[in-house]
């Protein structure tokens, strides 16, 4: 059984920053999914209409935030989002392209990319 969470609401960028508006406030999207991510969410889907600039954001975690580290020493638990140390909620029947894009995508070993990784790339275009 899953929790699930959307959110909706129109971008704008700023920068490097997708800045996302809601009748609940505005924020980063870096934080709004730091934030979820810390409760054991995990972002499933998104759409961005570049027309409107809507953003709608599907996250899910395990019924009562059970950490991933409950599906066992086989489940492919990943730092996400820069986040270091706190494991992202993995769902081990869902094959590993939609958890990430696999070992070839991340550029190492079944890792996700960290930010760092991420700004590292940024910089060096």
């Amino acid at each position: 059984m899953w929790d699930y969470k959307v959110i909706a609401g129109r971008y704008s960028l700023d920068g490097a920053d997708v800045v996302v508006e809601n009748p609940l406030g505005r924020g980063t999207l870096q934080r709004i999914l730091d934030h979820y991510g810390n409760e054991g969410f995990e972002m499933v889907s998104s759409h961005y209409d570049g027309i409107n600039r809507e953003l709608v954001l599907l996250l899910k975690r395990p019924r009562g935030g059970t950490s991933a580290a409950a599906f066992g020493p086989g489940a492919a638990v990943a730092a996400s989002m820069g986040t270091v140390g706190r494991p992202a909620a993995v769902d081990p029947d869902m094959p590993a392209s939609r958890r990430g894009g696999g070992a070839a995508a991340a550029g190492g070993a079944g890792r996700r990319r960290t930010k760092a990784d991420l700004d590292r790339l940024a910089r060096d275009d």
